[in-house]
Formats: C-alpha cells, sequence, structure tokens
C-alpha cells in the first residue's frame, strides 16, 4: 500500500558475516509505530562494508529504489550501523553529510588513521549518536571515546551512550538502542535537501 505523504527512512547496515534481513527484524516494530521506512541492503561481500563495492553511489540507488515505490522524505534520511555496519556508517556520514540527515551505531568506532582522514571531507556538521558496550572486545570503550572525540572535535554533534556491563552482541540491546537511537534521529531534517534526495 503507497503512502500518502513522505516518510523518513532508516539505512541499516548490518555487521560483518551477516545480512541486512537480520537486523531488519530487530527494527519493525518501531518502525510501524513511527511511520519509518526501512532499507537494509546486504553488503556485496559477505565479509563486509566496502567502499569499493558498497560506495555511496550503490547506497543512493538502493533508496532511490525504495522511492520509486513509497513516498521517501530526502530531508530525513538516517543511518544505523552495527558493528563492521557502523564503521561503515560512520564513513558513509563523512562522505554523504548533506544526503543524510542524522547517523546511529552501535558497536562500532574507527580504529585505523585513514578513517580519521574523512572529516575534512564532511560538507556538513552531521549528528552522530554512539552506543557502546563496556564490555565489548571488538570495540573498547576506550576506541570509541577516541572517535567521538575525533568527531565533536570536527564540529559534529555527538551522543556518546557506554552500556554497562554489556559487550559486543547486539539482541540483547536492541530495544533499548533502538529506541534511543530513534529519539536522537527522529527530529534532525538536513535543512537544504535540493538535489540531495532520493
Amino acid at each position: 500500500k503507497r503512502q500518502e505523504s513522505p516518510a523518513p527512512l532508516l539505512l541499516l547496515l548490518h555487521g560483518s558475516y551477516q545480512s541486512g534481513r537480520a537486523l531488519l527484524e530487530y527494527w519493525t516494530e518501531l518502525a510501524a509505530r513511527e511511520r519509518l521506512l526501512l532499507v537494509a541492503p546486504d553488503s556485496i561481500d559477505q565479509v563486509g562494508w566496502q567502499i569499493k563495492h558498497d560506495g555511496p553511489e550503490f547506497i543512493r540507488a538502493v533508496i532511490a529504489q525504495v522511492a520509486d515505490q513509497q513516498p521517501v522524505d530526502p530531508r530525513r534520511l538516517y543511518l544505523f550501523g552495527l558493528s563492521g555496519g557502523a564503521v561503515y556508517a560512520l564513513t558513509l556520514s563523512m562522505l554523504e553529510s548533506d544526503y543524510y540527515a542524522a547517523t546511529a551505531i552501535f558497536a562500532g568506532a574507527w580504529r585505523e588513521p585513514s578513517f580519521f582522514e574523512l572529516l575534512p571531507h564532511a560538507r556538513r556538521k552531521i549528528p552522530v549518536a554512539m552506543f557502546v558496550g563496556t564490555r565489548d572486545r571488538f570495540f573498547p570503550v576506550q576506541d570509541v571515546t577516541s572517535t567521538a572525540r575525533a568527531l565533536e572535535a570536527a564540529g559534529h554533534p555527538v551522543l556518546l551512550e557506554l552500556l554497562e556491563g554489556r559487550g559486543h552482541a547486539y539482541a540483547p540491546v536492541a530495544t533499548e538502542v533502538n529506541e534511543q537511537a530513534w529519539e536522537f534521529l527522529r527530529p534532525v531534517v538536513v535543512s537544504d535537501a535540493a538535489g540531495a534526495g532520493p
């Protein structure tokens, strides 16, 4: 059924060796309640997201395909990434800061210096919410905090939430994280989306 008015869209980026469908199931209830369109593509290589294969053009094409079926609000395109998908969400945020309104991630951070070199490329100060368990052995709090500080130093509004005693697993905290992530994302709108929409 085609919606009458444009709806916000959330792009879900799965973790390495996972699928978009696996991430999608944790968002369906909230999306139905909030009239939020969900898009959960699979990375071309199951190992994870790669800028060479899954670059901004690929992601835009996926969103455009959805926009052909449902009216999408181009000022309210959001990113949510998990683990490897979180790293990629941060990367897309810098490369496409005037396309996406805001970003939220769980269990992810930049660890290699080359990622931090993306910061000057952002044309807009995109808000970013970061959630991580204090016992995450793949993305330690120190790495997440360093990424948050770098984003803040570059002028991006950052919300950092440390989940006490939690690890890398998303399922046990998905409901809590998703509610907080959407609360952060929902009010943010790209003020000038002319030419940036799907």
